[in-house]
């Protein structure tokens, strides 16, 4: 049916994705792709977009026309080495999503130099560690987790333009399995490119497990900065780590979870963080804060850090009720919900707490209640 279907219709667009009838029945076994029906320039030359789910990987390095790939439900017996001939044999591949893949080992290594690819997704993978060491078109990477994966660690090569950027990762939420606590540096790759300008975090889990530990290295082109989701257990400051490492960031962007209904949730352990009396931000123009708060102390003194170390800060956008809107792995829109419009007090209260401190006064910075 396959060869049929490339053969004598023409198709472009295959998807081979093996499923169990019931989810109770027992795990199938892997399925062969029959490459071996495909086994003339003709054929494959047809084929830009593949997916294979839950298949073993066929040569894929024959498949030179192919511009779209993903791989869904790989073996754990997957050849590491399988991965990245993936990058290296296709010269004409654009777009890679891996998603729930497993291998032969811990670290996915990628080095590719004559690689044409501009778009990885490595999504709900058994990785611990991706390595890219060569991917020089790499424009867009994502990877992404929920709690039943390990955290990914990140380390950057030569992937000189890469731009954008999505990390999603989510603690175990049993109490059995603890989380291991992270610092920034281990998941941003230690030294990011300088091309890095849009970068969207979702760091989640019961208790805060990010290091409040400095970034060893800048993140010098960051200039459009998501934190989506945190949690309203943990300390909502902890995205300074981010602000004090990106000289060039213009807009920050953060969403506070709606708090749980339990009255079992407690706050997480406040930070502490070391004076810096001589820092100060000087391309920052606008904060946005989805979820606020106007009587969580968190809150207030978080923005009045910013307002007060942001030299060229115009504009604070407060929202008590909204959500962020994903365009996309990489792009996104707050809304706001407007079911409780805040009240005039409310404003003076909230302007007053963050733009004026002891020794300082920041008048011209408007703020904008939603």
């Amino acid at each position: 049916m396959i060869d049929t279907a490339v053969g004598e219709w023409g198709v472009e667009h295959l998807d081979v994705v093996v499923l169990r009838s019931a989810p109770r029945d027992p795990p199938l076994p892997v399925y062969a792709f029959p490459d071996h029906l495909l086994d003339d320039e003709r054929h494959r030359s047809r084929l830009r977009s593949l997916t294979l789910g839950h298949c073993a990987l066929p040569p894929l390095h024959r498949y030179a026309a192919l511009e779209r790939l993903v791989l869904q439900d790989t073996a754990a017996s997957t050849p590491m080495s399988a991965y990245d001939a993936v990058f290296g044999g296709c010269r004409r591949l654009r777009v890679v999503h891996l998603l729930c893949c497993r291998g032969a080992g811990d670290a996915l290594v990628i080095d590719a130099p004559r690689s044409g690819v501009e778009e990885l997704v490595v999504d709900s993978c058994s990785f611990r560690a991706v390595e890219l060491r060569g991917l020089p078109e790499l424009r867009r990477l994502a990877c992404l987790g929920d709690g039943t994966v390990p955290v990914v660690e990140l380390s950057f090569g030569a992937v000189p333009r890469l731009t954008h950027v999505n990390l999603t990762f989510a603690a175990p939420t049993s109490p059995a399995t603890p989380p291991h606590h992270r610092v920034l540096d281990s998941l941003l790759g230690g030294a990011p490119p300088a091309s890095m300008s849009r970068l969207a975090v979702r760091f989640t889990g019961p208790k805060r497990w990010i290091l409040p530990r400095p970034l060893g290295a800048a993140l010098l082109g960051l200039r459009e900065l998501l934190v989506a989701d945190v949690p309203p257990t943990w300390d909502v400051s902890w995205p300074r780590l981010l602000l004090e490492a990106a000289p060039a960031l213009e807009s920050l962007h953060i969403h506070v979870s709606a708090p749980a209904p339990s009255p079992d949730e407690h706050l997480g352990r406040p930070i502490y963080w070391q004076p810096r009396r001589k820092f100060r931000h000087r391309r920052l123009r606008e904060v946005r804060m989805v979820g606020f708060a106007a009587s969580a102390p968190r809150h207030t003194r978080f923005l009045r850090y910013l307002v007060r170390v942001c030299a060229t800060l115009e504009r604070v956008v407060l929202v008590r009720d909204g959500r962020v809107e994903e365009d996309g792995l990489w792009g996104w829109n707050t809304v706001s919900n407007g079911d409780r419009p805040w009240r005039l007090d409310d404003w003076i209260s909230v302007s007053a707490q963050i733009k004026h401190g002891r020794t300082w006064s920041k008048p011209h910075v408007e703020v904008i209640l939603k």
